[in-house]
Parts: C-alpha cells; structure tokens; sequence
C-alpha cells in the first residue's frame, strides 16, 4: 500500500480509528449518498445538531433528541454507520443567525439580514452551556460515537470568541479572557456531563476573513485553553454567514491546495492532542504527505468526497488514477447558486439518487456508437456508452484529446480541471474504447464505422466581434499557449469569466491589466459563490474594470473606447486580448444529421457551458442508449 501514514490507525480517547480519514459535515439534503456513508472513512460527521435551548430553533428547527423527533435522528444515525464508520454529531449553537425565530447573540444589533438580535444575559449564558453539555449527553446516549463541538465558521461561540462580532463590555467581552470566558465555559460543561471516556472534538475558525476578526494567536491560546477537556482539534477557516468568509471556508479553484495546513502545521506544535485538518485536500497523496510531514494527524474531506465517494477505498487498493478528482466549483453549496443549479459538477449522482443508479446497466442490445469530439462531453459520452456493453468508437480532430480542458495546462489556477481533464483521458484508456485522433470527421468516415448511433460533441470557437482592427488583437484561446511571451500592459475585451480567469492569471504573474466591458456587470453567471470569488482576485491584483464601454478600434499598442457618457479614451497597451466568448458549432453539427442512423447532440455544440453541463447531458444520453 502506497499511503501507509494516511492509513495508519490513530487512538482518540477511547475510539481506535483505523484510518486517519475523516468525513466532514456537508450541506443540504440529498448530498449524502449510501456509497458516501460507505467511504471507508475513520468518522463521519452528522451536521447542524441543535442544541436543546430555546435561542438556538435555525428555521423552527428541533431538538433533535426531543420525543417526536428522535426516530428523524436515528434514521440519520443508522444511515451514517451504515458503512461501519464512527459517527460524531456536530452540536452547534447559530447565535446571532439564527433563521426563522428571535435570533439571540453577543450584542444587542440588527445583523446584515435586517433581523433583530438581542444580547444573551449571563444566566442565558450559563443555561446555553448547560444545554450543550446536556445534548453531548443525549448524544452519548443516544448511540453517537463522539461529538464535535462546532466552534469555528461564525456561529455563537465563535461570535464570542472574535474582536469583530463580540462588543460586549461586561466580563464576556474585550480581552481576549473575556471573550474565551463563555466557549470554556461550554466545553467544561460538555466534558463534566459526559465524563472522561466521551470522545470530543472541537473545529475552530483560524482566520475568519472578517473585519477585525480573531487572530490566529488568539485561537491556538483557545485551543490550548481547551485542551484538557477535549480530546481532538479540526482547523478550519472562514465565516458561513458573511459571504467573503465563506467562499475562504470552502476556498475556489483560484486558491492552492490543502489551504489551511499552515495553521494546523502551528496548532500540532502547541498541543498534544490530535489534531485534524480540513480544506481542499484533495489527492491521496496530499494528505498522506500532510501526515508524514507532521503537519496534522488526520484529515477532512469535505467536496473530495462528494466527487468520487469511493476515494478513500480506490487510496487505500492504489488506484488513484481512479479518483473522480473535485474540480472545486462549490455549486455542492446551496448558496453557491441561490439554490438554483445545486448539483456536483463530476458526480451526476448527487443530489439525484433518487432516479441515478449508483452504477449504469448492462444494455439489451449492444450497438455500435461513434462519439465525434473528445472534449469532456464526448468522453464522458464514450466512457458512459463503454460501461453500457456497447461498441465504442471515439474521434478527435486534434493530436490529443481534452478539449476545451487542454488550456488548464496553460493556467496554473486550473490544476483542478487539469487534475479532471486527465482522469477523463485516463479512463478513455482503461475502457473498451476505440480513439481515433486527428481525423476529420466527416459524414464519410463516420458511416465508415457503421454506426447505430452517433453522438455529437464538437465544442464551440471562439467568438471574434466586428471590431475595427481586430487583426492586431490575439483571441484568448490562441493567447493561453503563448501567455508568457506576452507584453506587460494588456487590454481584455470582454469581462466574462474567461476574460477575468486569463486577467487574474495575468495579474499572478505581474502584468498590468486592464478589462473592458460592454455590459454593467462583470463575469455574469448564475453562481454567487464564484462572482465574489473573481471580483476579491481582480481586487488583489489591481485590475482596471471599465463596463458599459464599448471598443471603437484596436491599434498595435491601444485601444480606442467609448464610455457610456459618450467620451472616447485611449488605453496604451503592449497586447489586445478578445475574450468575447465562444459560439457553439451548431451548423457543422447538424450536418451530421444527414447520417442514416440515430444522431445526437451534447455539450457546447448545443449550448455553451461547464463541466457540469458536459457531464450531464452526456451521461443522461449515453446512459440510455
């Protein structure tokens, strides 16, 4: 076995854990999966257990271990052992977000959601840590293996613990014993009731990305303080509530790996308990590493678990070519897209078990399918068909397959769909699947195969605008392969994701860039998470935005504008970017159609998208052919 540490077995209290893996919380119904509760992991954890306490009701929400709702949480319960892991119940406290009842925090304030919240009196206090000792105990004897005291992530008792949420004068407030004085009395509390031999674990926000928020001495201090009544530390970042926060709390594509083992790193070296790190790790080999090297004791796996649920088990057999790899999209987070599209970009599954089967069928009838394009669409298609028993036959255009997934090997940001790109080729390899690269696909050839069906996945081009001067411009696609040998003043026209992704890729690299816009908004989408995302990165790297401009003429070394007052500018620059976006190829598309057997279309050829949108409508397809 490769990943010996990651695979180590590791003692806490009086749980033995056969693995160092844990399995973090994850949000909202229908991401949990039965092969998810399978893993293989040390522990799951069941999210969001409210305290039992009048001022902690998220959206009316019950007492878990009340009279008519304890059947709810033993269902729950049984659902997470059912692969044979530990289970530990996350019992938090909302404080001042509390949704859908009086909300209750450290101050009296209306918060950013326009509710009003009253301060917590000293006798609520105590009663508030009583009731988190009472519900560990429920917990206890309930049939959860331990408990993990959520403590981190902008809920009550972080609320206490920072500078930036805590304006209390009175002994709960200003230094930083005041502020810690309610977090420790909670958790002695929990500890006194129930006794020495109860596992508990307490996660912990190291840096909140909040004005005036918790310094990272101030929580290993915390931590220290803690250490004789808990038995396990979970280092996390981030605020779920403030929105800039919570994009760090699960960070983007655009942030490295394994974001938050600089804290653990320092947090293992103050204190002898184990301590466990979450925050996109997101390869076997990552974690181990992070183990061997001494930097945590185990790991957390959040979005790694949601894209391939089998990723401890392909760690533990040494097939990490096997691994579904997150491409860390976050559109898993119901907020990410105000609820619209929830859904995981590489696992189709999720969210839909409830009509996807956990692995396709066998077809009746074998057919012979030819798939023309090898972008991710086409060989998700090719791969799908394979696993359906049929005859598979997969043509590419070009020396390689990839796609529009071959420009991430130009951007460092993108290692995640690079990561993606070459699972995808990995598995075309590994199947039954015929490939046939630079070949022109033409009506002739494909029915030189004899198909029964065809499946389209030709991608879209880039789109150049009618712009005066144009030649003296690169379009962005032609530009990533040669982004090195580029000036150092750049123009992006056009403000989409692509043309902001390249400007901040740029930007990481020294440049001085400017972006023009026709539209109001910059990077129009439908996901939240990633809009704050790309305006914090373009802030970071001083990006010159114009909207509502439109480009008169492009020169050799400027650009020609027009604002929306009506005055021209010249923008001195060394190169032109057009990043307008891209147009499907439907007409060469549907000359496909001329074919006599069944034909089909998926991906950017229809409708321009992401991977998920590729993913999808080649897996709904070719799973029922």
């Amino acid at each position: 076995m490769k990943y010996i540490e990651l695979f180590k077995p590791i003692k806490v209290n009086t749980l033995m854990f056969n693995n160092r893996i844990v399995a973090a919380p994850a949000q909202g119904g229908g991401i949990e999966t039965p092969e998810k509760m399978c893993s293989g992991a040390a522990v799951n954890i069941l999210g969001g257990v409210l305290i039992d306490h009048y001022t902690d009701r998220w959206f009316g929400g019950p007492d878990p271990f009340s009279k008519y709702n304890c059947e709810d949480t033993r269902k729950k319960l049984d659902f997470y052992k059912m692969g044979g892991s530990y289970v530990s119940a996350e019992i938090h406290h909302c404080g001042l977000w509390n949704r859908g009842a009086e909300a209750y925090g450290p101050n009296d304030e209306v918060n950013a959601l326009g509710e009003t919240v009253k301060a917590l009196t000293k006798s609520q206090l105590e009663e508030i840590a009583e009731s988190f000792g009472r519900t560990c105990l429920n917990a206890k004897t309930f049939g959860f293996d331990m408990c993990m005291l959520h403590f981190g992530h902008g809920w009550l008792i972080s609320q206490f613990l920072s500078p930036g949420t805590n304006f209390r004068t009175d002994e709960f407030g200003g230094s930083y014993d005041n502020r810690a004085r309610f977090p420790l009395m909670c958790v002695k509390k929990v500890r006194e009731m129930v006794g020495p031999d109860y596992p508990i674990d307490m996660r912990v926000s190291c840096h909140e990305w909040i004005e005036n928020g918790i310094e990272f001495e101030d929580v290993v201090n915390f931590i220290k303080d803690c250490e004789p009544y808990i038995d396990m530390v979970n280092v996390s970042v981030g605020s779920d509530m403030e929105k800039v926060g919570a994009t760090h709390l699960t960070a983007s594509q655009l942030e490295e790996h394994c974001v938050n083992v600089k804290y653990s790193k320092v947090i293992k070296q103050n204190v002898k308990i184990p301590v466990c790190v979450v925050g996109s790790i997101m390869t076997p080999e990552e974690a181990n590493n992070i183990i061997k090297n001494g930097e945590a004791d185990l790991v957390a796996l959040g979005r790694a678990l949601i894209a391939d649920p089998y990723w401890i088990k392909k760690a533990r057999a040494d097939r990490v070519e096997d691994i579904v790899p997150c491409i860390r999209c976050t559109n898993c987070m119901h907020w990410a897209t105000d609820r619209r599209s929830k859904n995981c970009s590489v696992n189709v599954r999720v969210y839909k078990k409830e009509f996807i089967p956990e692995k396709v069928s066998l077809a009746e009838a074998k057919k012979t399918v030819v798939v023309v394009g090898g972008g991710p669409a086409g060989m998700k298609a090719a791969i799908t068909a394979s696993e359906r028993g049929h005859r598979v036959i997969l043509l590419e255009k070009e020396n390689m397959l990839g796609g529009m997934l071959q420009y991430s090997e130009y951007d460092e940001m993108k290692q995640d769909l690079r990561n993606y790109k070459n699972y995808l080729i990995t598995q075309v390899k590994k199947h039954a699947i015929e490939v046939h690269l630079n070949i022109d696909a033409s009506n002739e050839v494909v029915q030189s195969f004899d198909p029964d069906e065809v499946i389209v996945a030709i991608g879209a081009a880039a789109f150049n605008p009618p712009i005066k001067g144009i030649e003296n411009s690169i379009n962005v696609l032609a530009a990533y392969p040669n982004i090195d040998k580029l000036g150092n003043k750049i123009v992006i026209v056009g403000g989409g994701i692509i043309g902001c992704e390249f400007a901040i890729e740029l930007g990481k690299k020294g440049k001085e860039v400017s972006i023009i816009e026709a539209g109001d908004t910059l990077h129009r989408q439908d996901s939240v998470y990633y809009n704050i995302v790309l305006d914090e990165f373009l802030k970071e790297i001083n990006a010159q935005c114009y909207t509502l401009t439109q480009v008169l003429e492009i020169d050799k070394d400027k650009v020609v504008t027009l604002d929306k007052e009506g005055n021209e500018h010249s923008i001195l620059c060394d190169n032109v970017i057009i990043a307008t976006g891209l147009k499907p190829k439907r007409d060469e598309a549907y000359s496909f159609y001329d074919l006599s057997c069944s034909v089909h279309m998926i991906g950017d050829c229809v409708n321009v998208g992401r991977v998920r949108d590729a993913n999808e409508d080649a897996y709904y397809l070719a799973s029922n052919i």
